[in-house]
């Protein structure tokens, strides 16, 4: 991974929760058993993509508006809500 500290910002669909998720490993393979949550397993197939993740906090109130689409160079707070997108690719700007 090119980024030091890897991390997913999750959304509480509904809600105001803001999260981050620090990734260690990103795999493409189905993991072994024993490495896949036991609430995940009977589905595990149908995952394209499997997340390690080793820490998640609490993201600020104000996250969306440091967040900077990649692709669209617009702050996440706007495209979100007209988007369907279940997921986009994110420049932060760290206060």
């Amino acid at each position: 991974m090119e980024n030091e500290n890897p991390r997913i910002l999750l959304i509480h669909s509904g809600k105001t929760g803001r999260y981050w998720a620090y990734i260690k490993k990103i795999q493409y393979d189905i993991p072994t058993k024993s490495e896949i949550p036991e609430y995940y397993r009977d589905n595990a197939g149908i995952f394209k993509t499997w997340f390690r993740v080793v820490k998640v906090e609490e993201a600020p109130k104000n996250v969306l508006g440091n967040c900077v689409v990649a692709s669209s160079q617009r702050l996440l707070s706007e495209v979100s809500k007209s988007s369907m997108s279940p997921y986009f690719i994110i420049n932060v700007e760290e206060e």
